[in-house]
């Protein structure tokens, strides 16, 4: 007799136009989020999805948490190399007042 596939037990489904309000994620699931991630930044589909049942969470937003988190990564990691805008002024006018002195440059 023929028998359809079994399909994965999910917790919740991920629904794209369904607006919903924002999830805060508990204590325990951040810290475990955190962990996984210092491992691995971008972790595989079958990691996310024993994720998704193992923390109550859809996929998508624990796609969505890793993909947050390396971009705060990498704005944390451009604001410690380059300047502050206010840093940039005053390098801006300082090389601007030295550059109207010189009016030729001889190589």
């Amino acid at each position: 007799m023929y028998q359809p596939p079994l399909k994965p037990l999910r917790t919740k489904t991920y629904l794209p136009n369904v607006t919903r309000s924002r999830n805060k994620l508990t204590a325990s699931q951040f810290k475990v989020l955190e962990s996984l991630y210092h491992q691995n930044s971008n972790p595989p589909l079958a990691l996310r999805q024993k994720l998704s049942l193992q923390l109550n969470l859809t996929q998508r937003s624990i796609q969505i948490w890793f993909q947050n988190r390396r971009a705060k990564t990498h704005r944390s990691s451009e604001a410690k190399t380059s300047p502050s805008p206010a840093a940039e002024r005053v390098l801006s006018e300082y090389w601007m007042t030295t550059m109207s002195h010189v009016r030729y440059l001889h190589y």
